[in-house]
C-alpha cells in the first residue's frame, strides 16, 4: 500500500482532501484483492511475497489506479496452484524495540485457560477453510493468518518509530494510514493515532466521525458512494441515503379478487 502510494504527492493534497482519500481507498482495495488471493501458510504454500512487496509490482499496479474513478480490483498476482486485541510498543533507550500485537480473536477466545498461565487460548481456528484443495486447509502444522501488522520503519538503517494497534481486518489498513499522516502530513505521534481514518474492503465504504462531512459528497462524485431507487416503486437507498426517491411518491396494495 505505502509502495502504490509513493508515486503521488499525497502530502500535496492535504490530510482529509477527497483526492488524498480516494487514493486510500483504491489502495486498500487493491491491497485486499491481493491479499485474499494470495493468503496461504508459506511452509507448505509458495507465496510470492518477494514479488507483492517489490517496487516493481507496485510500478505495474499503480497506473490502473485513477485519479478520479473508482475501480473494483482483481488482484495482480495469483498463488501457484478489537477489543479482544492488545498492542504494547517498548523502547529502553539503549536502541532495542519491541513492538508485538497479540490477540484471542473474539471475547474469551476458545474459552480455555492455560493451567496456571491465566493464557485463555484463541479460537482462530475459524480462520481456516474446511473445503479441500484450499490455501488455507485444516491440517496438522498450518498456521493461521491475522491482520496484525507491527512495524518498524527505518531512515539510513535506523528505527524511527514503532508503531502496531489492534482492529482486526483493519489493522494493517490503520498502520498505513498513520504512516502516511507521519510522512506525508508531518502530524505528532498523537495526532498521527488519533486523526479520522477511512476504510474498504472492496466493497462499501466508511469514514470515522471525525471526517470532515463536506468530503462526503466529493467522494460520492468519485462513486465511492451512491444509491439508487426507481421513483415509481415506494423504496430508497438505505445506508448513506433515506426518505422516499420522489416527493409524493406513495403506493399500497389493494387486494382485488381474481
Amino acid at each position: 500500500m505505502l509502495d502504490l502510494l509513493e508515486g503521488f504527492d499525497i502530502a500535496s493534497m492535504g490530510f482529509g482532501s477527497p483526492d488524498s482519500l480516494h487514493l486510500i481507498f483504491e489502495v486498500l482495495k487493491m491491497a485486499f484483492a491481493g491479499r485474499e488471493a494470495v493468503t496461504a501458510e508459506p511452509d507448505f504454500i509458495d507465496v510470492p511475497m518477494e514479488r507483492l512487496l517489490s517496487k516493481a509490482y507496485a510500478e505495474d499496479r499503480r497506473p490502473d489506479i485513477s485519479i478520479s474513478d473508482f475501480e473494483v480490483w482483481a488482484a495482480g498476482l495469483v498463488l501457484p496452484a478489537s477489543p479482544n486485541t492488545t498492542h504494547v510498543t517498548a523502547d529502553d533507550g539503549g536502541g532495542n524495540i519491541v513492538t508485538v500485537t497479540q490477540t484471542i480473536e473474539s471475547t474469551f477466545g476458545a474459552r480455555v485457560i492455560v493451567p496456571v498461565t491465566g493464557v485463555v487460548r484463541n479460537n482462530y481456528m475459524f480462520v481456516f477453510d474446511s473445503h479441500p484443495g484450499k490455501n488455507l486447509p485444516i491440517a496438522s502444522g498450518r498456521r493461521v493468518t491475522t491482520s496484525i501488522s507491527p512495524i518498524i520503519p527505518l531512515r539510513k538503517g535506523k528505527p524511527i518509530l514503532a508503531l502496531g494497534l489492534p482492529g482486526g481486518l483493519r489493522v494493517f489498513g490503520c498502520a498505513m494510514q498513520a504512516l502516511v499522516n507521519k510522512f506525508d502530513y508531518g502530524m505528532s505521534v498523537q495526532e498521527m493515532v488519533e486523526a479520522p481514518r477511512i476504510w474498504t474492503q472492496g466493497h462499501g465504504v466508511e469514514t470515522e466521525d471525525d471526517c470532515p462531512k463536506e468530503q462526503d459528497l466529493d467522494l460520492a462524485n468519485k462513486v465511492h458512494m451512491m444509491g439508487a431507487s426507481f421513483w415509481l416503486a415506494d423504496s430508497a437507498p438505505v445506508g448513506l441515503s433515506g426518505g422516499y426517491p420522489r416527493k409524493g411518491a406513495r403506493f399500497w396494495l389493494e387486494q382485488v379478487g381474481r
